[in-house]
């Protein structure tokens, strides 16, 4: 089974839709009106708590017992692309989001957690 959770960082009040932003870096195109993040610190923090983590050619690799993921990004997202069974260990991601304000925004439910 695999989950993708994405992380930018927007304006308060921003009023685009979530899944347009989603669909447009999804794309690799960039989205007007969103901030740059810092990608490197974010991926830091990733490696920091996923000891074994490989990066190469902007990618990040993690494989554990059961789960693993792949982290991609641009200046104005990160996306994880998470597999296995979901749990515990991918709120670590929505932490780390928070870290460089940037919620989560799952499209898999196609919701947006602001708060």
């Amino acid at each position: 089974m695999s989950y993708d959770l994405n992380f930018w960082s927007e304006p308060k009040g921003f009023e685009s839709d979530p899944l347009e932003i989603y669909r447009a870096l999804s794309d690799g195109s960039p989205f007007d009106g969103l901030y740059q993040i810092n990608v490197a610190g974010f991926y830091k923090r990733i490696i920091e708590a996923f000891p074994g983590t490989k990066e190469s050619n902007g990618f990040l690799d993690w494989e554990g017992e059961e789960n693993s993921f792949q982290v991609s990004s641009s200046s104005q997202h990160v996306r994880v692309d998470c597999y296995g069974e979901p749990g515990e260990w991918m709120n670590v991601f929505i932490d780390i989001g928070k870290e460089f304000s940037c919620p989560l925004y799952d499209p898999q439910t196609d919701m947006r957690f602001t708060g």
